[in-house]
């Protein structure tokens, strides 16, 4: 048994029934190196060669309110989840989501990476882990969840349009669920599916 902060009483009507359609995805257009899709978009595969970052973005940006997400990764090498500005377009490599100050990502190695600099933050992730996303704009907040677990704050003082974003570098497969199957942990109190 565990604790949980989900109401019940809640009067939101997403929250109680959740929405019939309009959920994110991973968008194929928006993937500047190659990736195969399936689900509905929802799950992407990356079996090419090493040395190049293959990074996915979502359908929707986010500019304001408070939204929750999850990623598992289901063959894992080197992968990140997060989010990067929404008028950023590489035009060729897509580590330069990562490399630049729009780019807000958790590594599979439980670092935390920004503008080409990491550092450390939450536990390591593997095959299977359950990752959850909280991104409030309204406070400019970004906190990764393992498995129900919040990692803390990962970043602090966002402000702007997002996409939300995952990436691979070696052989890699992952599934987004943006509300459109119940999420595998509770989300935190007020946050909405994307």
């Amino acid at each position: 048994t565990a604790a949980t902060n989900f109401n019940p009483f809640t009067v939101n009507i997403n929250t109680q029934r959740g929405k019939q359609s309009g959920y994110d995805t991973l968008n194929p257009l928006d993937f500047p190196t190659s990736g195969v899709f399936s689900n509905g978009n929802l799950e992407f595969s990356h079996t090419g060669g090493n040395g190049v970052w293959r990074t996915g973005l979502s359908s929707l940006h986010m500019s304001s309110g408070k939204w929750y997400w999850e990623m598992i990764p289901t063959v894992q090498a080197d992968s990140m989840i997060g989010i990067v500005k929404s008028d950023w377009n590489p035009t060729s490599n897509s580590s330069q989501y990562w490399d630049s100050a729009g780019g807000y990502g958790y590594l599979n190695n439980g670092l935390k990476y920004n503008n080409a600099s990491s550092g450390s933050y939450g536990s390591s992730f593997t095959t299977n882990d359950v990752i959850g996303i909280a991104f409030d704009l309204d406070a400019g907040s970004l906190v990764f969840y393992k498995n129900g677990i919040s990692q803390g704050t990962a970043y602090s003082g966002l402000s702007g349009t997002f996409k939300v974003a995952y990436g691979s570098y070696y052989q890699n497969k992952g599934i987004a669920n943006f509300g459109q199957k119940p999420f595998k942990f509770p989300p935190p109190a007020g946050f909405q599916p994307l």
